[in-house]
């Protein structure tokens, strides 16, 4: 996550992480937009990774495996999203 979100959407990044050494991640604390904002972030970062090294296979193996299957079932989720609009 951190190296997906820390030079686009580094206050987000800050939102989510957690914990003395801040290994831990959590979407609590964002709001739906940011929600919607990190998932389509991480979304594009895993599509447009080429060779990816062993850590960045693992990170892609556990967000598809362990986080998206919880993504849709949280209330803030917005299935039209499709990434940010500029205002």
């Amino acid at each position: 996550m951190d190296e997906a979100l820390a030079q686009t959407h580094p206050k987000q990044l800050e939102e989510i992480k957690e914990g003395q050494y801040q290994m831990l991640y959590s979407f609590c604390r964002l709001s739906a937009a940011d929600y919607n904002t990190v998932i389509h972030a991480m979304r594009v970062y895993i599509t447009g990774v080429v060779n990816p090294t062993d850590w960045q296979q693992k990170g892609v193996w556990v967000w598809r495996e362990m986080a998206e299957p919880f993504i849709r079932k949280d209330k803030r989720y917005d299935f039209a999203f499709h990434g940010e609009t500029s205002a």
